[in-house]
């Protein structure tokens, strides 16, 4: 369809600087219900355990409210650390969060770097930028995101908007407007990698719910 041509950059109401504390709390609660109907968290779990060596720490890039590292925490036997732009005022899941910019700033040494629903907040450059970033203290870079395709979007709307939300709902829409599809995502993390030797592996899911990328920066 001739609107899911471009990516649309039209920012969602959640990467707003002024948005109350209640709001976003609300909206963590809604992805966590999201993340559940779509299986992205077991699928997180499930990739952090093949890796193939000694998982010990995950830092998981743009985490939220840290309710998924708190599920990997407790799934996994791991220590946890988050970062994001606009950590919560109240720590709600005994998980330290750090106010980073991914892109450029120092992230914590880690076995496992992890992104769920992040990479579709950034431009081509800045994802390029959080690669290369992390391959400076991470192993391993797993990203889980969106697909831009008009059959999630339909499925989302019919499915999964009625039952959170509407300023969720709307983001939600928005967020498979603005995500990547699979041969940008795959030349992307191409050109991140570029002359590195690392290595990626590229997967789409059914219906084109969701795409991971799985990078080994070494080892």
């Amino acid at each position: 369809m001739t609107w899911m041509a471009e990516r649309s950059l039209e920012p969602e109401y959640m990467d707003c600087e002024e948005v109350p504390e209640a709001d976003r709390a609300a909206f963590h609660r809604d992805l966590a219900l999201i993340h559940r109907l779509l299986g992205d968290l077991q699928t997180m779990i499930g990739c952090i355990r093949r890796t193939p060596y000694p998982v010990r720490s995950v830092v998981d890039i743009g985490c939220g409210d840290g309710a998924v590292l708190a599920r990997i925490r407790e799934a996994c036997g791991v220590q946890v650390t988050g970062i994001d732009l606009r950590p919560p005022e109240k720590d709600v899941h005994g998980v330290a969060i750090l106010q980073r910019d991914a892109t450029r700033d120092e992230i914590p040494r880690a076995d496992v770097a992890i992104s769920m629903l992040t990479l579709h907040h950034l431009t081509d450059d800045q994802v390029v930028g959080m690669i290369r970033n992390t391959a400076r203290s991470c192993g391993r870079f797993i990203c889980l995101d969106l697909v831009r395709h008009p059959l999630p979007f339909a499925l989302f709307s019919l499915f999964i908007g009625p039952l959170i939300h509407k300023a969720a709902a709307d983001d939600g829409r928005q967020s498979i407007r603005r995500a990547f599809k699979p041969a940008e995502l795959r030349g992307l993390v191409a050109d991140a990698l570029a002359g590195t030797g690392a290595t990626f592996e590229h997967r789409v899911s059914r219906y084109y719910a969701s795409q991971i990328v799985d990078i080994r920066f070494h080892g």
